[in-house]
């Protein structure tokens, strides 16, 4: 879940967690990258059970040769017990941010305990992996809504150029499952492109307030249905934008009316 607020600039990002019932592992830690350094964290906090959150160094994607970036912010379980089990969540995982919303990786981590080491085991082979309690290739990588740029010095108009783009990419991801919602949608952007060009402010205004309202009536308003939350593949009747494009492209469009003098959005 993210917003934008008005009144500090800041966008509210907000994460969870959700494990299959039919998980092998527990999962430890999540961990978002951030593509801006300077768009770091504020307020991060966390459930008590899992209140240890921290500016990543990086982490195992995969293998102890393909690191996360060093600008990441993580959560992780205070300790073992605290572990999430198959068929558990977890929601709250939350910060502050000048970062403007855009696509960005997060890595979750499953717990798999490794076998007893034995007298005669390659030095070589256990230095691959430093932390003995998990397996660098148990993570789930994905793409999801995130801290990308501090928009500061963008001008509207470049700021919906990059909605537009941010839009494309949503649909490719799958997260607007309905090719007639995702042209919709890219009609009133681009119309309200061409009408801030042409100097028409409350014209694009009111254009970038109707794909608000579309967004509105379009997502699907839940999460867990499949992998819905994550990969956009979920289906309600009638509703076509994911969670992920939902709170991807309307704080966008939010901000934009921000930085053209609106004081309140759809």
């Amino acid at each position: 879940m993210l917003h934008f607020r008005k009144k500090t600039a800041y966008f509210s990002y907000s994460y969870g967690i959700n494990s299959k019932p039919d998980s092998i592992q527990n999962v430890w830690n999540f961990t978002l990258e951030f593509l801006d350094k300077n768009a770091k964290p504020y307020r991060v906090s966390a459930p008590s059970i899992w209140n240890y959150s921290f500016t990543a160094t990086g982490i195992f994607e995969g293998g102890p040769t393909k690191m996360a970036p060093a600008n990441a912010v993580g959560f992780a379980a205070v300790n073992s017990r605290n572990f999430l089990l198959p068929g558990d969540s977890i929601k709250g995982l939350t910060f502050l941010s000048k970062g403007l919303p855009g696509i960005v990786r997060s890595w979750t981590q499953g717990y798999v305990p490794l076998p007893p080491s034995v007298p005669d085991v390659n030095p070589a082979l256990t230095a691959k992996c430093p932390d003995q309690g998990y397996s660098p290739q148990m993570n789930v990588i994905l793409k999801v809504p995130g801290p990308d740029i501090l928009p500061q010095k963008l001008t509207p108009l470049q700021l919906l150029t990059r909605l537009i783009n941010l839009k494309e990419q949503a649909y490719k991801l799958g997260w607007i499952t309905n090719a007639g919602v995702a042209n919709s949608l890219d009609a009133k952007l681009k119309e309200a492109e061409k009408k801030l060009k042409e100097g028409q402010t409350q014209v694009a205004i009111n254009l970038l307030k109707s794909f608000i309202l579309d967004l509105e009536a379009q997502h699907l308003g839940q999460t867990g249905q499949g992998q819905g939350a994550n990969t956009g593949n979920a289906q309600i009747s009638g509703k076509h934008v994911t969670d992920n494009a939902y709170y991807l492209l309307k704080p966008n469009a939010e901000f934009i009316l921000y930085k053209l003098g609106v004081t309140s959005f759809p």
